[in-house]
């Protein structure tokens, strides 16, 4: 049956909640209130219900009756236990009350912090807009500064660039000035030059005119005078004065020549003063230009100073603008951030005032309920009191400043706390301070900061313009002083010039005056001489008689020596014949004096003799005077015969002679050609053994080079000693025959010698493919070695492995001779590693490799299987990093001294397959051919050669046969 008492108060106009129930504030404690019953209280109890049993009663309720028919303990027991459960009623409601006022306290809290996180970010990005714009701004001014700049830049290179042009074009106008006026200068010069030769050539010819005048007056008279004399005197007066005359053409040649030298000099004179003239203008024009471009150069110069400066006032006066620009942005960022601390504060007043509102709600809420023994005092006030943190933590500040970030996330924000709600607050969010000092907000500082930085920066501004000043007053100033300076070098210039000149006018008649005394005294001297020369004639004239008489004997004399002695005159006509020539030529002397000298040559040369004279006679060139010359002459029976010619002249005032030496070469010839016949046949059977010599050198160095290395080979032939080389990394190969010695029994030792000659041919046309070098030849082994004597790198490896597999596949194409029936099988061995390489002995000299490596290499051999390659670990390890090489395992094997060492069978090599073509074996054998020939000796088949052993001396070897 349901209770009405639990149905009146339940709550009716609230809404359910799942929430635990506050249960602190419930009478009595515990869960409901049960531990503390206390029945004093039912008395109470039953009177305050008893109204309601007796109007029960009256109406004749059966209830009421079968109540009043009750215990009146237990009647009391449940009235208290109703008692109970409209206490607890009571309590739960108010305890859901409760927790709905707190839960609407806590959402509204949350709301508020929200809101004012909200707020506090919208300021945040209100502060950020604002400081992008400012900084948005100074780029753009930035920019803008920045192409104004660029602008100017460009503007200043382009006027630099002009004003440069505009210097190239002064300068080369001034060049051009100056080629002008020395060109001009130069054709005045030629004028003068042209007037100076012309009156120059008008003076020789009066002179030379006058002086002919003056000897054709001379001879009139002297004819006139000498009419009445006889024939010898008047020869004799004219003889005399034919000496005179000449004296008197010399002396006027020499004045001639005296006029010529002062022409001459005139001229130079002349020249020089127009190179002095010429280089004067030259100076002049090189002091101006280099005036000139050292001004421009000097304004140019000033012009960049002075821009520097300007632009560091620019600068400073950007500075200064940036400056009252940041504390413009300052102060509207301080007046912000008032603004901000303003609208906080409101929000903070509004969010206490609904706080207020809500509590006075509940309260008259609860009244109505008839619950007022709430006190909302404290619940009330616990999450708004809270909140007063925030404006006490450093966090306030922060937020108050913009800190919160732009993401838009409340939970940026310390403690999710909102801000007081004390009223000393709002003073505090209003900004301002309450003492009226100097404010210590860090914008606050910074703004003083700027503006006294900005007063710094005026009074450098200052400084900069009143320097500015200063320098283009300075700028002035030097080139006042520089225009000044050129002037005066200018000067300097003109007055050196004027100098000189003067000096070279001093110079110019000081030697025009020496040379006219020189003439003059050359002119006495001349005259001195003629006089003596004269008075020297008449004594000559005495003597010649005599000397009449002494060409007689001297004609006699020409006629007793064994050479031919011709003379003939400068038209080639023989005035002297001696009786040697006349034997010599078969003419009688009185057939060819008065003939031409072309009658006693050959034709060839007679039909350019008379050309020889002339061109003799008129350049002076000697070119068979004075020196002996063969050529053949000619008898008078036309035959011609060999000659050597002696040349001489004899040239006097008057005469002109040649004489000629002609001695005959015929029987000297003849001995000299049968000197030179045995001399040919000498040296004919001379070389002939040296081309011998030569062939047989050159087969031994071939024999030496096939038995050594070639550049052992060298060494040796130079006669040098090879010293024995360490070769760090060597391939070296060992391969045998298998069953060699059962073949070689069965067989004949010539058939032997065949088989192994067609093998190691074959090998040697193999490893020419190769760059290996062939050791040696050991009866059926063969040893190989790579890397030696010339070393190549990693590359021996390789070529080892190559050359074995190619082994290895050639020996099945092999046949025997003797036994082609039979297949070859060989065993092969290979090992890295260094060997030692020298010669060894000096008779039979042999190229040897020593070490480890080579008693390595030949176990690998000598312990293989037939058909395989055997190789070392090392060896191994090598190919295998190297790559494209395939083995298989064989197993350790036991060294003598080294231990056991793995080792593989190399199987193949990719990409590598090569091919052999057998030899022919229906040609036979050389050797047994040679020694069937014989009679089965094979060293009377092979025929000796002369060989050179290794240390150049010779030994008579059979062909074939290595050392």
């Amino acid at each position: 049956m349901a209770c009405p008492f639990v149905r009146r108060g339940s709550g009716v106009g609230f809404p359910t909640s799942s929430s635990s129930v506050a249960t602190d504030g419930a009478p009595g404690g515990g869960a409901f209130g049960l531990g503390a019953f206390d029945f004093a209280q039912a008395p109470s109890v039953v009177s305050d219900s008893e109204p309601a049993y007796r109007n029960a009663e009256e109406q004749g309720d059966p209830v009421t009756t079968w109540r009043d028919s009750m215990d009146t303990i237990l009647r009391r027991i449940f009235e208290n236990l109703r008692l109970d459960i409209d206490r607890m009623e009571t309590h739960i409601r108010q305890a859901e009350n409760e927790v709905f006022r707190k839960e609407e306290e806590a959402f509204f809290i949350r709301q508020d912090e929200i809101e004012v996180n909200q707020l506090l970010k919208r300021q945040a990005d209100e502060l950020q807009r604002a400081e992008d714009v400012y900084q948005a701004m100074l780029e753009e001014r930035k920019m803008r500064k920045h192409t104004k700049k660029l602008q100017a830049t460009i503007h200043k290179e382009a006027k630099a660039r002009d004003t440069k042009m505009c210097y190239q074009d002064e300068a080369k106008h001034m060049a051009m000035q100056l080629r002008n006026t020395l060109a001009q200068h130069r054709k005045r010069f030629e004028f003068l030059i042209i007037h100076i030769d012309s009156k120059h050539d008008r003076q020789r010819v009066q002179l030379e005119e006058s002086q002919e005048r003056k000897i054709r007056e001379q001879r009139a008279l002297l004819e006139i005078e000498t009419r009445g004399l006889n024939e010898d005197v008047r020869a004799e007066v004219f003889k005399d004065f034919a000496y005179r005359m000449n004296h008197q053409s010399a002396l006027d040649k020499h004045v001639a020549e005296q006029l010529h030298d002062l022409q001459q000099l005139e001229l130079k004179h002349r020249k020089e003063r127009f190179d002095a003239e010429a280089k004067s203008l030259e100076e002049v024009a090189f002091l101006r230009a280099t005036q000139h471009r050292f001004i421009n150069e000097l304004e140019a110069k000033l012009r960049i100073d002075y821009s520097v400066e300007k632009e560091r006032i620019d600068e400073a006066r950007e500075k200064i603008k940036l400056m009252q620009l940041e504390i413009k942005h300052m102060a509207a960022i301080k007046a912000l951030q008032s603004h901000h601390k303003v609208q906080t504060a409101q929000s903070l007043r509004s969010q206490r005032t609904a706080s207020a509102l809500r509590l006075k709600k509940w309260r008259e809420l609860n009244v109505e309920q008839g619950d007022e023994t709430t006190d909302y005092s404290v619940t009330s006030m616990a999450g708004i009191g809270s909140m007063s943190s925030l404006s006490n933590s450093d966090a306030d500040s922060a937020a108050l400043e913009g800190q919160a970030t732009t993401d838009g996330s409340t939970d940026n924000f310390p403690n999710n706390s909102s801000f007081s709600n004390h009223p000393d607050d709002n003073n505090r969010y209003a900004g301002g301070d309450d003492d009226g000092g100097v404010s210590s907000d860090p914008r606050d500082v910074a703004a003083r900061t700027l503006m006294e930085d900005q007063a710094r920066a005026q009074e450098q501004l200052n400084r900069l313009i009143e320097q500015l000043k200063a320098m283009v007053a300075q700028h002035a100033e030097e080139l006042k002083r520089v225009r000044r300076e050129s002037t005066e070098e200018m000067r300097k210039l003109e007055r050196a010039i004027k100098l000189r000149m003067d000096e070279l006018d001093l110079q110019q008649d000081t030697e025009m005056r020496s040379m006219r005394k020189s003439h003059e005294s050359a002119n006495d001297e001349l005259l001195a001489t003629q006089q003596r020369e004269y008075q020297m004639d008449a004594s000559i004239r005495v003597t010649e008689r005599k000397m009449l008489t002494e060409r007689r004997t001297l004609n006699s004399v020409l006629n007793t020596v064994a050479d031919g002695i011709i003379n003939i005159l400068p038209d080639g006509t023989l005035i002297r014949f001696n009786l040697a020539a006349e034997r010599m030529f078969g003419h009688a002397a009185a057939d060819v004096i008065g003939q031409n000298i072309k009658m006693l040559q050959p034709h060839h040369i007679a039909v350019q003799h008379d050309g020889f004279l002339r061109n003799y006679m008129r350049t002076g060139v000697k070119r068979a005077i004075g020196s002996a010359t063969y050529i053949n002459a000619k008898k008078k029976d036309g035959s011609e015969f060999p000659t050597c010619i002696f040349v001489s002249e004899v040239k006097e005032e008057e005469f002109h002679l040649f004489t000629g030496i002609v001695r005959d070469l015929t029987e000297e010839n003849a001995k000299k050609a049968a000197i030179k016949a045995k001399q040919e046949q000498k040296e004919a059977e001379m070389k002939a053994l040296i081309d011998l010599l030569d062939v047989e050198r050159t087969k031994s160095q071939s024999l030496i080079k096939e038995i050594l290395p070639e550049s052992i080979a060298a060494q040796l032939m130079r006669g040098e000693s090879v010293v024995p080389t360490t070769y760090p990394d060597a391939t070296v190969l060992y391969t045998d025959l298998v069953g060699f010695t059962a073949i070689s029994s069965a067989a004949r030792p010539l058939d032997v010698v065949d088989m192994l000659n067609d093998l190691y041919s074959s090998f040697d046309e193999i490893i020419e493919q190769y760059d290996v070098y062939k050791v040696e030849t050991i009866g059926d082994s063969y040893m190989v070695a790579s890397g030696v004597p010339r070393p190549n790198g990693n590359k021996h490896l390789s070529e080892m492995a190559k050359l074995a597999i190619h082994l290895v596949k050639a020996i099945n194409s092999i046949k025997i001779r003797h036994r082609p029936d039979v297949t070859l099988r060989m065993r092969i061995g290979i090992h890295t590693g260094p060997v030692v390489a020298g010669v060894v002995g000096r008779k039979m000299p042999r190229y040897c490799l020593f070490g480890d490596t080579i008693s390595i290499a030949s176990k690998m051999e000598s312990s293989g299987v037939p058909m395989k390659i055997q190789i070392s670990e090392t060896t191994y390890d090598r190919l295998e990093a190297m790559g494209g090489y395939h083995f298989e395992p064989r197993g350790e094997m036991g060294i003598p001294g080294k231990g056991m060492i793995k080792t593989y069978f190399l199987t193949s090599i990719d990409g590598f397959n090569p091919t052999y073509t057998p030899r022919d074996d229906s040609v036979a054998s050389p050797l047994s051919a040679l020694a069937v020939g014989k009679g089965g000796d094979v060293a009377a088949a092979v025929p000796l050669t002369i060989a050179v052993d290794a240390h150049g001396a010779e030994a008579a070897r059979p062909n074939g046969v290595q050392g």
